[in-house]
């Protein structure tokens, strides 16, 4: 053994590995913070409606639909439980944040109030809940 050179990598080879070695963390970094905006996504929130009458009752099954701004496509649905309240996007992975307009179909025996616009604007911020008060009347 004596003389004899250790197996190993050439210069060459080693010269190389570690260029790509260096391109790769390179790519990681330039991917994970060089760009802020690279693999972030805002964080979804959701919206709480309580549908109420006039006598400040809640009311139940009442459909409550958030839909994009021009009414043309509902984003999530939900109806009101005995307690007047859904919580829209909630369990099915959350809103994402925006504006919207929510709808509300009132069940047999009751009606828009005349404050109540057909579609009510709603904005949706990451993370939060977004609360949203519906006032009907009992006919």
């Amino acid at each position: 053994m004596n003389g004899a050179r250790a197996i190993g990598p050439t210069d060459a080879g080693q010269r190389l590995f570690m260029s790509l070695l260096m391109l790769c963390v390179a790519l990681i970094v330039q991917g994970c913070g060089g760009n802020p905006d690279v693999g972030r996504f805002p964080d979804p929130g959701h919206v709480t409606v309580q549908v109420r009458d006039t006598l400040d009752r809640p009311v139940p099954g009442v459909l409550c639909e958030l839909k994009t701004p021009d009414l043309a496509l509902v984003w999530r649905s939900g109806t009101t439980g005995a307690d007047g309240r859904v919580s829209i996007g909630q369990s099915e992975g959350g809103v994402l944040p925006g504006e919207y307009a929510l709808t509300v179909a009132p069940p047999a025996g009751y009606s828009l109030g005349p404050a109540q616009s057909v579609a009510t604007r709603v904005i949706v911020r990451s993370d939060e809940e977004s609360r949203v008060l519906v006032t009907l009347v009992a006919r």
